[in-house]
């Protein structure tokens, strides 16, 4: 799919898109699956966020978690289109510094969204296995300690 060799400037690499043929298949059926992605993932977090942010009933531990895996992939989302310009580019065409901070942001946002995963299914164990102490530790104060922590 990519060419090996590689271009190195100032510690990033740049892959370079050089057989035409299957860059074309790349275009195909890549940029249609990215742009629905694109189009549906957003559709649906912003309706998550919109809704836990509106109802006060939606305002639990859980659903805070939950509020914030949907932010972090509405986040990751917002990358999309600059990965759908690349495909269709035949390579990146947005600069050194945009490529450090675009792949930067990408890693960031895999980790936190791990970490909140990861947080998210602790706290259902919590509620589930032992009830009686989850009382005590899942409550608003910490939940946001927890994830200004991740920040």
């Amino acid at each position: 799919m990519f060419d090996n060799d590689h271009r190195m400037t100032n510690n990033t690499t740049i892959a370079s898109f050089i057989d035409t043929k299957q860059n074309n298949y790349l275009s195909y059926y890549f940029v249609p699956f990215y742009t629905i992605l694109f189009f549906i993932g957003t559709f649906g977090n912003g309706l998550v966020i919109i809704s836990i942010l509106r109802s006060s009933r939606l305002r639990t531990v859980t659903n805070t978690y939950l509020l914030n895996i949907a932010i972090a992939d509405f986040v990751l989302l917002l990358s999309v289109p600059f990965l759908i310009i690349t495909i269709l580019a035949n390579g990146w065409i947005f600069g050194n510094i945009l490529c450090k901070m675009y792949y930067n942001f990408i890693h960031i946002n895999q980790y936190v969204s791990s970490l909140l995963l990861a947080v998210l299914s602790f706290d259902r164990y919590l509620a589930v296995c032992h009830p009686v102490l989850a009382i005590e530790f899942r409550t608003r104060t910490k939940c946001t300690i927890i994830i200004g922590g991740m920040l």
